[in-house]
């Protein structure tokens, strides 16, 4: 009876490691970049600060050229996380990924991530300054 409680409670802690786990900014920008990737834009928009109407549909259109500049290099073949950097407020980073796409062509990005309702969400700016 005593194995089955160390048994259980090393189960549950693997569980709550793993989940905590998965909620770093570099779980979450590996989940946005796949969920683009795979065109699960509806996905990859839930885990973003986008909320206003007209922004999503300012996304969508963008998302319209980025599956068609996707498509242009074959697919993506692999996306891997470089770097995650969480600033000393402990409330904002910057993941920076790199994706390889089916013609061998390497891109760099760069993902801003803030901690919102005690979790994070990729910080999209559609409008530049």
């Amino acid at each position: 009876m005593k194995y089955l409680l160390y048994i259980i409670s090393a189960v549950v802690l693997f569980l709550c490691v793993g989940c905590a786990a998965d909620r770093s900014p570099r779980s979450l920008a590996k989940h946005f970049y796949t969920s683009i990737a795979s065109a699960k834009y509806d996905k990859a928009l839930a885990y973003t600060t986008i909320v206003d109407e007209v922004d999503i549909e300012l996304y969508h259109a963008i998302m319209d050229k980025v599956s068609r500049s996707i498509e242009s290099k074959g697919g993506v073949e692999k996306i891997e996380i470089v770097d995650e950097k969480i600033f000393e407020d402990g409330q904002r980073a910057v993941v920076t990924v790199q994706i390889t796409y089916a013609n061998s062509e390497v891109a760099k990005e760069y993902c801003d991530v803030v901690c919102q309702d005690e979790k994070w969400i990729v910080d999209v700016e559609l409008y530049s300054k």
